[in-house]
């Protein structure tokens, strides 16, 4: 049997037609021939392909054959889908221009109205290619339903392009997409890398599947938030990716803002009322630097990066210091590990004041990590990117560890109410082996329990509040007092007060810098007031003039704690410095 898509001569096409291509009824699909029209392929207004002959099949697949032939190929036109028509007109056009195969795929309704994907190919006849006498062109081809494999092959797609569980486009389709003239010639790209704020604590407190659950929950908002020209990805895990063209600026920071507040209302997930916070890292295609779309992406993730190591919640534009920056935040996470591993972190004590009596009432331990290279670590670096690495439970131990030592070792020095605070994390707080752990080392370092006070910031403590209880209440079942650290500086959240069995709230430095003024004095004597009607002592933070001092007492205010009594200072100095306070309270000058 010969191949209708091979070149033939006329000879051959008559010599069908006086078979009356019967041969061409048994072949599957829809074969035809057809005679080009030069006028109407000028004008481009209608199909220029008008049909000689056209297999029998059309009728069982298409339509039955009409009784004029000359109004076929209108009939046939009119069942290709809408969307689909002006590109079978372009792909006719620029195979008849070049001389080669017309190939396309379209869309036609069938006679049961529905619609299926059909695959044309044909070829014109080799002696009647751009024939300059009035004898039209003539093309022998055929139509075929490919929608079980275009269906399957559009499946296959959707597995490779695109997340299985959020629907988005995947980090491969990402890839190709950045190969396109749509967005390589586009001077006003913009690439935003989002990454979920502490996303891994979510599904350790409440599971994958509510993880999962989330995900889904936060692909809505963005196409949601997002312009409909937008392409928005799923990099992997807990970070997505947005491309955005055509906007300015200012338009991109305005899409972010918008971004961060829809993110950060809580989420109804599994009947469950989730928190979640997202940082941002944006970078731009400038007009004078080539295209490069892994820079693009590696740039806007180094600035998320930064925006996380700056507080997380916001979005940051790239610029030349990011990249520094964040070299540093590596160094940093390197050289935590190390200190961690080889127990290089130390401890600072800051003694606590007895404002009414006029003696030591307790001390905070304060983490110290010196490193050999960059000198002194700041804590509020260094904290955060333990939370953030995993590292801020061995990290909390053994600056726990090193804490009971030294209230043992003070014991001589010290009466048997004053307590040693320490810092802890809700990270640690709601790990189900913490109170263990805790009571474990009580034990191991013959320290009562009376002796240990857990500080907890008021901000961090709201996120987790139902998660924390449990360890909370069991802490306190042992002795150990717990009380609210930096309060005032968060939402000062009466929740905390009324659920939770507080023994000490500090309060915050910034109210007892100003507290000559009216209003922060006002708003230390309402804090106070309330502590005393719930029986919750009250500690004034950052005290350092005597006055501050005088007027917290005035106020009520039971204990303080600031250089105005001591800076921070080793272990070994607290030693010196409690053996001088002891004999200045034996011998006072007269």
């Amino acid at each position: 049997m010969p191949d209708p898509l091979s070149p033939i001569s006329t000879k051959d096409l008559l010599s069908r037609q006086a078979l009356g291509q019967d041969w061409v009824q048994h072949l599957p699909g829809i074969w035809y021939q057809a005679a080009l029209d030069m006028e109407d392929l000028k004008k481009a207004e209608r199909f220029p392909l008008h049909f000689l002959f056209v297999s029998e099949s059309i009728q069982e697949i298409v339509f039955p054959l009409p009784a004029q032939t000359k109004t076929l190929e209108a009939l046939w036109f009119s069942r290709v889908h809408p969307e689909d028509r002006g590109r079978v007109l372009e792909s006719f056009m620029l195979a008849h221009s070049k001389g080669v195969a017309w190939k396309v795929d379209f869309r036609v309704r069938n006679k049961d109205d529905q619609w299926r994907m059909f695959r044309n190919e044909a070829r014109c006849l080799e002696e009647t290619h751009h024939c300059s006498s009035k004898e039209n062109e003539i093309w022998v081809g055929s139509m075929q339903d490919v929608t079980d494999l275009y269906d399957e092959s559009k499946k296959l797609e959707q597995r490779v392009f695109f997340d299985a569980l959020t629907g988005l486009p995947n980090r491969a389709y990402l890839d190709q997409s950045l190969k396109q003239e749509e967005w390589i010639k586009n001077p006003s790209l913009h690439v935003l890398f989002l990454d979920l704020d502490k996303f891994k604590s979510i599904n350790d407190m409440h599971g994958h599947h509510a993880g999962d659950a989330l995900l889904q929950k936060i692909a809505e908002c963005l196409k949601h938030e997002m312009p409909s020209s937008a392409l928005i990805v799923r990099q992997s895990g807990d970070e997505f990716v947005i491309l955005l063209k055509g906007f300015k600026s200012d338009q991109v920071e305005w899409f972010c803002v918008n971004l961060l507040e829809a993110l950060g209302q809580p989420q109804m997930v599994m009947n469950r009322s989730m928190l979640v916070t997202v940082s941002i890292g944006i970078a731009s295609q400038t007009s004078d630097a080539a295209f490069d779309g892994a820079m693009l992406l590696r740039q806007a993730d180094l600035a998320m990066y930064q925006a996380k190591a700056q507080g997380r919640n916001r979005f940051l534009w790239f610029d030349e210091r990011t990249e520094d920056c964040i070299k540093e935040q590596a160094w940093v996470e390197q050289a935590l590990r190390k200190a961690i591993l080889n127990k290089q972190l130390t401890i600072d004590v800051q003694p606590q004041w007895n404002l009414i009596q006029g003696v030591c009432s307790g001390m905070e331990v304060l983490a110290r990590w010196n490193d050999p290279e960059k000198g002194s670590i700041p804590p509020t670096w260094f904290i955060p990117v333990a939370e953030d690495l995993g590292l801020i439970h061995e990290l909390g131990w053994q600056i726990l560890e090193q804490a009971l030592l030294l209230r043992n070792e003070c014991k001589t020095l010290l009466e048997d109410h004053v307590r040693v605070a320490v810092n802890i994390s809700t990270l640690q707080l709601m790990d189900q082996q913490f109170v263990e752990g805790v009571a474990r080392r009580l034990k191991q370092y013959n320290v009562p329990a009376h002796w240990l006070e857990l500080e907890i910031t008021e901000q961090s403590l709201i996120k987790d509040i139902k998660a924390a209880r449990r360890s909370w209440m069991a802490l306190q079942e042992m002795g150990i007092r717990i009380s609210i650290d930096d309060f005032g500086r968060g939402f000062s959240n009466l929740e905390l007060l009324h659920d939770f069995s507080i023994n000490k709230i500090k309060l915050d430095r910034k109210f007892i810098t100003g507290i000559e003024e009216e209003k922060a004095r006002n708003l230390c004597k309402a804090v106070i007031q309330l502590g005393q009607s719930m029986n919750i002592k009250v500690l004034g933070e950052g005290v350092e003039q005597t006055q501050h001092s005088v007027i917290l007492q005035d106020l009520g205010c039971e204990e303080g704690q600031g250089f105005l009594w001591a800076k921070p200072m080793s272990a070994k100095a607290l030693m010196h410095w409690l053996e001088s306070l002891e004999l200045q309270q034996a011998h006072p000058l007269s």
